[in-house]
């Protein structure tokens, strides 16, 4: 059940915080035959968490410490008529990802809105009875809609709880030169309780946080955090991905115009010396921490005093003839 909120669009309109972006139903929401494609992003450098907790107007996430993988997911938007699996009634589109679908309904009364009527994860359905409001329209930053869904799943019982807000609304920053400015950040907490009769066997929480901008029909960057209770054993997870029709820029730079360098020590301690093919000596040696900060600056030296870093983990960005590059650097005590 962590797919299940990829469901809020964009529109532009003019409110006191100049183009404001509104979600809206009749504008944005999906339609049968479009796909999502996001690059899963290496969230290594984020130890101390990523910046999701920023909320207020006016604000800034810095997301520039994300990697980008070669690992790339599909969302799909089907025609329920032409799905093999067992579709609720009412459902009027199915999105998949993966080996998971989610069953969705859009609907005018008694407000517009999206439900969620079920979910499929390989051999477990789960179907609700009481369905979830996905999304409620339109949505704006200071919107706030909190729902309760039941049903079952296989075997046991499944009842929880849907908690969305858009306290969040500012410039994001992406790795790469990607800024994107009138971000809306809608946050979606979904609590899910699985019992067998009375007894409660798992507990199953997800937080999204996806960032909407104008270039974009669906977020340019989600970040989802996970819990998972069975028994008395815990799992925590997190992961983000960003839009692969947006994020461009990155593509370029790391596949055709990135810079192959060396680097050591790595870990090290007091200094690196970088190394670049036919002995080029680096332009620019710029040494990040985890939340983009820039710490170090240095034109025209491949050897770089590092002393004055506190143990950790940063990014060590090079440039020469035109090209540039990035790399982990460690910084041991």
């Amino acid at each position: 059940m962590k797919k299940l909120l990829q469901l809020f669009f964009i529109m532009i309109a003019t409110a006191n915080y100049g183009q404001n972006l509104v979600l809206t139903q009749a504008a944005y929401e999906p339609v049968i035959g479009d796909t999502n494609r996001v690059y899963i992003m290496d969230t290594t450098f984020y130890f101390a968490g990523m910046p999701v907790d920023i909320t207020g107007d006016g604000v800034t996430w810095n997301f520039t410490g994300l990697v980008e993988t070669t690992t790339v997911n599909t969302t799909s938007y089907l025609d329920p008529a032409t799905q093999t699996i067992s579709v609720p009634a009412n459902c009027d589109i199915v999105q998949k990802q993966g080996s998971s679908y989610s069953f969705l309904n859009s609907v005018t009364t008694p407000t517009t809105q999206t439900e969620l009527l079920g979910t499929t994860f390989g051999s477990i359905t789960a179907t609700f009875t009481n369905p979830a409001i996905a999304a409620r329209y339109p949505i704006d930053y200071g919107y706030a809609l909190g729902d309760a869904f039941a049903g079952t799943a296989t075997t046991v019982n499944v009842n929880g709880s849907l908690i969305t807000t858009a306290d969040g609304r500012g410039t994001l920053q992406l790795p790469y030169g990607n800024t994107y400015n009138n971000v809306l950040m809608v946050k979606s907490v979904q609590t899910v309780t699985a019992t067998v009769f009375i007894i409660p066997v798992a507990n199953i929480t997800t937080t999204s946080y996806q960032f909407y901008h104008v270039s974009s029909k669906f977020p340019i960057l989600t970040v989802t955090r996970s819990s998972t209770t069975f028994s008395t054993q815990t799992t925590l997870s997190s992961s983000a991905s960003v839009n692969k029709a947006v994020f461009i820029i990155g593509v370029k730079e790391n596949n055709l115009n990135q810079l192959q360098f060396g680097m050591f020590p790595n870990p090290a301690t007091k200094q690196i010396q970088v190394q670049i093919a036919d002995n080029l000596v680096a332009e620019n040696v710029i040494i990040s921490d985890c939340m983009g900060r820039e710490l170090i600056h240095q034109n025209n030296s491949n050897m770089v005093n590092t002393q004055n870093l506190a143990p950790g983990i940063y990014f060590v960005n090079v440039k020469a003839k035109g090209y540039s590059g990035v790399k982990r650097l460690i910084i041991s005590e």
